[in-house]
């Protein structure tokens, strides 16, 4: 159990120490004296303490921010390529699981020497319609104009490529 330092019977007060207390002006001054370093040390101590905390925030979150940017990969290719094998020598029409038709005329490809492909072909496709679709695709976005970059701007797209045991070619108009 704690012992208390209480004063039983303490001597009366003076006539002069009663005087000094009557001067409230005096006492006041003191007291703010007093509470004036006090009120700093204090002032100084918070604002130090705020200051911890809010580098320590900044701190935090700058960290968290670098691991996310690190850990965090957006996918590439969401939109995958979709096969389909078409025999060069019918008319075919590929239907799209979006409803999207391609219609491809009998001996429509030839190769880079100009000469009609024969037998079956490889026909991958794609559909983009949406802003993050288009983003995340890898296809790029930018062509230049006179000298100057400028940039595709697009409702929705799509990705064909056509190939024969791996080798690209061409499909022929008209």
């Amino acid at each position: 159990m704690k012992k208390y330092n209480i004063k039983i019977n303490r001597p009366e007060l003076t006539k002069l120490e009663i005087e000094q207390g009557l001067d409230f002006n005096k006492v006041s001054s003191s007291a703010n004296a007093k509470n004036a370093g006090l009120a700093k040390i204090i002032g100084i101590g918070l604002g130090i303490i705020i200051a911890i905390i809010i580098g320590v925030i900044w701190f935090n979150n700058k960290t968290n921010n670098n691991e996310a940017t690190e850990q965090i990969k957006l996918p590439t290719n969401t939109n995958l390529q979709d096969s389909f094998i078409v025999n060069t020598k019918k008319d075919t029409i590929l239907v799209y699981k979006t409803g999207s038709q391609i219609k491809i005329p009998a001996n429509a490809f030839v190769g880079k020497n100009g000469k009609e492909i024969k037998g079956t072909v490889k026909i991958k496709y794609r559909e983009f319609h949406n802003v993050g679709e288009i983003l995340l695709s890898d296809i790029p976005m930018t062509y230049d104009s006179a000298g100057k970059q400028m940039y595709f701007e697009s409702a929705g797209m799509f990705d064909i490529s056509a190939n024969q045991d791996g080798n690209p070619f061409f499909y022929q108009t008209g």
